[in-house]
């Protein structure tokens, strides 16, 4: 009801808000006090607004495609649009929990490096990055790619929601899942166009996306007969050709991003996720073969226990393949723990 809808509108404002609250006592550390500034002829405000206008309507083509997704799916049928929502909504969570933070971190460094014309620095930080990234949400794609069907049901499968409905959205989510690793690189390069000058670019690349996400649309939902899934895989595939585009052109701006380097993380993160993969087959087919009639307890047990043994065995896997970022992830947990 009306009641319920409002509850939800409120509980969204008051997590944006506490988004912003709960980083005042860090930046209070540091020594920042809020006083208010309405000087907006300042030259500072007026260079960050301008490079707001290109960036903001760059970033507003995932909402476009979005939005065209949905009414894509609205012609599909009740059901399309919900089970896409749903599943858009669980990818994002492995995005923003990895993919953005990457994409913060890396900023700052990228720009320091570019304010001081070394683009040899910007080429390395970025480089290390995308390996990073790709560490974080290659196994977060694979775990939700080949766990979808009881991630679903465990999150969402209650009240009106059916287990045909989690089944639905499971095979949205193991689409979306394709292009997570693409979308983890786009939140990494994006924000480097800005520091070198080349703040349009991302813009001219959304605007090609978005005309790419139609005729994908098109081709793999109707003409392919995908259906639903079509218009989830389409994006995952916008997502790979995006995060291509961007990587090309920024390699050509600054005079290469080591590819090499690049290709061989790549390959080894490829290598530890099959052992995971396997991880991922195994609980499909035991712990949750009955999937339908189990009971929520114990698909959280199950779910926790298939969490942990995949990451036992993927990390141990890049351990043995001595992939360098995964240092970079130890030492944020000492970090985090040594505050702790």
């Amino acid at each position: 009801g009306e009641k319920a809808i409002l509850g939800l509108a409120f509980g969204t404002l008051l997590g944006g808000l506490l988004q912003l609250v709960v980083q005042f006592p860090s930046l209070w550390k540091v020594g920042f006090r809020f006083r208010p500034d309405l000087r907006w002829l300042d030259p500072g405000v007026k260079e960050v607004i301008l490079l707001m206008i290109p960036a903001v309507i760059a970033g507003s083509a995932v909402q476009v495609n979005v939005a065209v997704n949905g009414n894509f799916a609205s012609h599909l049928g009740d059901g399309p649009v919900s089970w896409l929502q749903y599943a858009f909504r669980l990818m994002q969570l492995p995005l923003g929990m990895f993919g953005v933070a990457v994409g913060t971190v890396t900023l700052p460094v990228v720009a320091r490096f570019a304010a001081e014309n070394d683009y040899g620095g910007i080429r390395n930080t970025l480089a290390r990055g995308l390996r990073l990234g790709s560490l974080l949400t290659m196994p977060a794609a694979v775990g939700l790619f080949f766990l979808a069907e009881p991630i679903m049901s465990l999150i969402f499968e209650r009240g009106r929601f059916t287990h045909f409905d989690a089944l639905q959205s499971a095979a949205a989510l193991k689409f979306y899942a394709i292009g997570l690793v693409a979308y983890s690189g786009i939140k990494v390069i994006v924000p480097t166009f800005y520091t070198i000058n080349r703040k349009n670019m991302p813009m001219y690349v959304s605007f090609f996306s978005i005309a790419v996400n139609y005729f994908l649309n098109v081709l793999i939902t109707f003409r392919l007969g995908f259906g639903f899934r079509g218009l989830a895989l389409s994006t995952s595939l916008v997502a790979i050709i995006n995060f291509t585009i961007l990587y090309l052109l920024l390699r050509r701006y600054i005079g290469g991003l080591a590819s090499r380097s690049l290709i061989v993380a790549f390959g080894k993160l490829v290598l530890a996720c099959v052992p995971l993969t396997l991880v991922c087959l195994a609980a499909q087919y035991t712990v949750f073969r009955n999937l339908e009639t189990m009971a929520f307890f114990p698909k959280v047990f199950g779910m926790a226990s298939t969490i942990f043994a995949g990451m036992v065995v993927f990390f141990g896997t890049v351990a043995l393949l001595r992939i360098e970022e995964m240092n970079d992830v130890l030492r944020i947990l000492k970090r985090k723990l040594g505050k702790a």
